[in-house]
């Protein structure tokens, strides 16, 4: 459970640097248009930080990572 945290804390700071990185970069150059990079801080944030979040929640409520049936369809 505790690499799920910290995983999810690594994604969000990530994203943060991401969307400082888009708003100065793109405020430095002067560009006024769309750009991509918006798109990073959005998914290191969904992606990332909320996914490892939801499972943290499974994996405490449901102990998946403990199930032996998990790593049989996994690898089938």
């Amino acid at each position: 459970m505790k690499k799920y945290i910290n995983t999810s804390i690594i994604y969000a700071v990530l994203a943060m640097v991401f969307g400082v990185f888009y708003r100065e970069f793109t405020k430095f150059s002067g560009f006024t248009g769309v750009t991509t990079l918006s798109y990073i801080h959005t998914h290191y944030f969904v992606l990332g930080m909320i996914m490892f979040l939801v499972l943290l929640l499974l994996e405490k409520n449901f102990q998946i990572s403990n199930s032996k049936n998990l790593d049989k369809k996994i690898l089938s």
